[in-house]
């Protein structure tokens, strides 16, 4: 069975990896920050939790979702994800916008995703085999 935890997608600032049970509090965190979610238009009486999990609803398993971190540092600065049906979704730290990040990670996961159509597989990035 296909994981998004199984792919690493890098570029010469980011890496990109499978969602872990680790980024549950740092993504939570980040759903709770001022601005984050009024730019997702997320009520504000929403507790960080129900934010977080609408965030990442819908396509379930037919939604590539990544966890975004710098290259050389494990820690969650945002998330990316394309569903099935080319829905573009993406949350940064509000610290690091404007700096061309999320343009990046989203530039990283198109390109994956377009190799791996240009062979004629599902959507997946390039490189699994699974």
């Amino acid at each position: 069975m296909h994981s998004d935890a199984d792919q690493v997608l890098t570029t010469p600032r980011l890496r990109l990896r499978g969602f872990a049970v680790r980024d549950a509090i740092p993504l939570n965190l980040l759903m709770a920050r001022p601005g984050v979610p009024e730019w997702l238009k997320i009520a504000r009486t929403d507790a960080p939790w129900t934010a977080w999990s609408r965030a990442l609803r819908g396509g379930g398993a037919r939604t590539r979702r990544y966890t975004v971190t710098r290259t050389g540092d494990d820690g969650l600065i945002g998330l990316v994800g394309l569903s099935r049906d080319g829905r573009l979704h993406y949350v940064m730290d509000p610290d690091l916008w404007g700096r061309g990040l999320a343009t990046e990670a989203v530039g990283a996961i198109l390109a994956a995703t377009r190799a791996g159509s240009s062979r004629g597989g599902p959507l997946r990035p390039a490189g699994n085999q699974r």
